[in-house]
């Protein structure tokens, strides 16, 4: 995934410095903003999408605010930074443990975001696969689309570690905990090498969280037992493979940080969410 790059550099922390220094007499409602405050975010993958819209719609309204996403490491890496001090807020794909909810950390869940199967645009006349036919296809028993009435093309997985929250949900709806994986399938690491590997390889299929970067690349989403990933079957339960993804934060934060928090629950902010198409947090849904 693409991240942001860091605007703010010594020279800005210098020139911030001597405005301090050369505005020290004049009125707080004509003083110039003399620095900048930096929120760091870090975590899972599958937050930054969202997350990076909110931010610039709030380093829009904030000129004083930088906001700097870090390589992302997981929902379980985002929790170890934010217990380390090394970021502000971390960004997560799933819901807290019983045990990380024991430590003095604040979770707000966003939003229910879907898990997707996408296929490379070579695989023709082919818009849905059933339950059998994904442990089929990842257990390498089907190895040609055409085994499935499409086109003739040996079928390319790519797959993701045991450990990411994609994968789990995958194996917790559709494949199972015990099935062993094709051994020729190709392993990435991330979101974006996921898309980008199954854009780019003939025949290839791969999950990936549900964004507006989907629309960018050419490859289908598929429906799963006839089941699309709509707006309506995430909020009704019917489409199975769904992602909490929200934040986690401790008790207190800088001021900076809070308020970049409280810009998140604001009707503005849902509606930014709401507009590229993701599902608001219910807690009274069924959960992954």
């Amino acid at each position: 995934m693409q991240l942001k790059s860091v605007k703010i550099g010594w020279i800005g922390i210098i020139v911030g410095a001597m405005l301090m220094s050369c505005t020290a007499n004049v009125p707080d409602g004509d003083r110039p903003l003399s620095s900048q405050s930096t929120i760091k975010i870090g975590g899972s993958s599958e937050a930054y999408p969202l997350l990076e819209l909110l931010a610039d719609a709030y380093e829009q309204q904030q000129d004083n605010v930088e906001i700097v996403f870090m390589p992302s490491s997981q929902s379980r890496g985002g929790l170890s930074s934010l217990r380390d001090n090394v970021i502000d807020i971390g960004a997560i794909s799933r819901p807290l443990t019983p045990a990380e909810k024991k430590e003095a950390l604040q979770y707000l869940p966003l939003v229910r975001n879907p898990l997707v199967l996408i296929v490379n645009q070579q695989v023709k006349d082919l818009n849905n696969l059933s339950s059998d036919a994904i442990k089929q296809i990842y257990s390498g028993l089907i190895t040609n689309w055409k085994q499935l009435g499409s086109v003739d093309g040996e079928i390319v997985i790519i797959d993701i570690p045991e450990d990411e929250t994609d994968k789990q949900l995958l194996r917790k709806h559709y494949l199972g905990q015990d099935l062993k994986i094709k051994p020729q399938a190709i392993l990435f690491e991330e979101d974006e090498e996921v898309l980008e590997g199954v854009a780019i390889i003939p025949y290839s299929i791969g999950v990936i969280a549900q964004s507006q970067k989907l629309k960018e690349f050419p490859v289908t989403i598929l429906t799963l037992d006839r089941i699309a990933p709509t707006i309506d079957n995430i909020q009704n339960g019917n489409y199975k493979m769904i992602q909490i993804i929200g934040i986690v934060f401790p008790d207190r934060v800088q001021p900076a940080t809070e308020d970049f928090i409280n810009f998140i629950s604001t009707p503005e902010a849902q509606e930014i969410l709401k507009s590229n198409g993701y599902v608001f947090f219910n807690a009274e849904s069924q959960s992954p």
